[in-house]
């Protein structure tokens, strides 16, 4: 089977948190990338494709949280993909340089983001 994607994804787990019309929910982070990441939430989340959330990481090592605006885009058993909207610049630099240290390729990572510039 041909991969598809253009972002690399990148298992990393930490606690997150899913605010949906101001109820807040918990769930696991699975993976990440430049576009999006795999949650699997610990309560049932009264979320259908095409919803929009916000989505809340924290970072403990660096004490910071990386904040963005997201949208289902996929159901799978129990768990959410979601797509990324919008985040602020902080969050964007956070992220990119995250992402480079698990992949240890800053060259990928700085094309990748080109081609989202593009897109």
């Amino acid at each position: 089977m041909e991969e598809r994607r253009h972002f690399v994804r990148v298992k990393f787990l930490a606690e997150v948190e899913i605010v949906y019309f101001d109820n807040s929910y918990k769930a696991e982070l699975l993976d990440l990338s430049l576009k999006g990441a795999l949650i699997q939430p610990k309560s049932e989340i009264p979320m259908g494709l095409g919803n929009t959330c916000a989505l809340k990481i924290g970072l403990a090592a660096k004490d910071l949280t990386l904040e963005f605006k997201v949208e289902l885009v996929h159901l799978n058993a129990d768990k959410f993909g979601l797509k990324f909207l919008s985040q602020d610049l902080d969050t964007m630099i956070h992220l990119r340089r995250l992402l480079e240290l698990n992949v240890c390729d800053h060259e990928r990572i700085t094309k990748e983001l080109a081609f989202l510039a593009t897109a």
